[in-house]
């Protein structure tokens, strides 16, 4: 049985399909809760595998909910369990068909929601509610296809994100200073339309439901394209290619991010679809015609430091680490050197590794330490409850005094609250 008001997908079947977190968002206003209340209870309500994950998910953007990841599956059965509908028709929400073709990208989605002036401000027109699509929440896309319009990812008035878990009357009005999102100037308009390829994948998953790219279609593409000059005895046209690239890539094991099949899609000029099917079907193999063009710079790589000492590499590496007062991933010891975590994984192998373990640590030490912090202090505020507060006791109201004092996090706080008062309750029963 459902338990959640039935809500139908906007421009579901096509390409300009609405995006999960914004199909939550009008969810939410439709039950007439925050959108924080709404995920808290699709988390509560499903058999979540650990306390952990739900606890991530709730400290989580909003936004983060169409990456092809467990946390994203786990909402979408839960979320097609309380609509009673199948898993596939809410799957085309989100990106969970790249999964296994694709490693973890990144830097491929945006951290923030982000909409186009034009499109809401058409969309209240013709059905009267807006709503975020999901292309638009790809980093690679950087203007609207339809009006030409560069997308916003912050409110123009108060300058803030629209992430938050707070209540909302329309997706076209700020969160926070209750604007008007659909507002567009001549600023706006751009002439960049590097959003084809995009839109051809989004358009792809929303008419196949239950769609999965294989795991090992890009490769397949690559090593058929480097297969025919091999045994031409013709190899010298690889070197036209980024040779690096093609034979990196051309390894099934090799991991592959949307970003680096956008551009070996640019270099061999085929439609990012067929790339990522493993099929050749329209494409000339044009290959020179590509590589003569320089790469757009949204899927540009980004220059990094030169590498000219290892040891010296080492040596500053050594230094963040003993200076910094708390331990540092890898990701940020190599902000701090102005190389990629990947650099220092290849050249400091060992040290990358002790880095990552200390980190990893300390993080488990961290996390007991503030358990331990949330259960004393629960405790203690329990026992003295009728000494210190003249209000009723109530769990909000126990969370609001713990917090205020501590400013330790709600999410724990509310969970060992819970913990302890349902013991208290079932002692006082037995």
């Amino acid at each position: 049985m459902s338990w959640l008001l039935p809500l139908p997908i906007r421009g579901a079947g096509t390409s300009h399909v609405e995006a999960l977190s914004s199909y939550l968002l009008r969810l939410a206003r439709v039950h007439a809760i925050t959108s924080g209340k709404f995920l808290s209870s699709i988390v509560e309500r499903y058999c979540w595998p650990d306390a952990p994950r739900r606890a991530g998910i709730l400290q989580s953007r909003i936004s983060t909910l169409i990456r092809p990841n467990d946390t994203t599956q786990l909402i979408l059965e839960s979320l097609a369990s309380g609509l009673s509908v199948p898993v596939p028709d809410i799957e085309q929400t989100t990106f969970l068909a790249l999964g296994s073709a694709l490693c973890r990208p990144m830097k491929a989605f945006s951290s923030c929601l982000r909409w186009c002036p034009a499109c809401l401000s058409e969309q209240m027109r013709n059905c009267g509610e807006p709503y975020f699509e999901l292309a638009w929440q790809v980093l690679t896309v950087e203007t609207c296809e339809v009006h030409g319009v560069c997308l916003h990812d912050h409110c123009g008035s108060c300058g803030r994100i629209q992430d938050g878990y707070l209540a909302r009357r329309s997706l076209a009005e700020c969160i926070h200073c209750k604007a008007r999102l659909d507002k567009t100037t001549l600023s706006d308009i751009s002439r960049d339309f590097y959003a084809e390829n995009i839109r051809s994948v989004v358009g792809y998953i929303a008419t196949h439901p239950g769609i999965r790219f294989p795991q090992h279609g890009v490769s397949d593409v690559l090593r058929r394209l480097l297969d025919e000059p091999w045994e031409d005895c013709s190899e010298e046209v690889l070197y036209i290619l980024p040779r690096d690239a093609c034979v990196r890539f051309a390894d099934p094991t090799e991991p592959l991010t949307l970003i680096s099949a956008l551009r070996i899609a640019f270099w061999l000029n085929v439609p990012l679809v067929d790339l990522l099917l493993g099929r050749l079907q329209g494409t000339n193999k044009s290959i020179l015609r590509g590589m003569k063009e320089a790469l757009p710079d949204v899927i540009a790589p980004q220059r990094r430091r030169r590498i000219r000492s290892i040891q010296v590499l080492a040596n500053e590496a050594t230094r963040i680490i003993e200076t910094a007062s708390e331990a540092l991933s890898l990701t940020e010891v190599a902000r701090k050197l102005g190389v990629s975590a990947g650099a220092l994984r290849y050249h400091l192998p060992k040290q990358s590794s002790e880095i990552i373990q200390t980190y990893q640590l300390s993080r488990r030490r961290r996390r007991a330490s503030t358990s331990t912090q949330c259960r004393s202090n629960v405790r203690k505020t329990i026992a003295r409850w009728s000494q210190v507060e003249d209000r009723p006791f109530s769990k909000k109201a126990l969370l609001s005094s713990v917090r205020a004092r501590t400013g330790l996090p709600k999410n724990l706080l509310r969970e060992e609250i819970k913990r302890q008062t349902e013991s208290s309750t079932t002692n006082i029963a037995m």
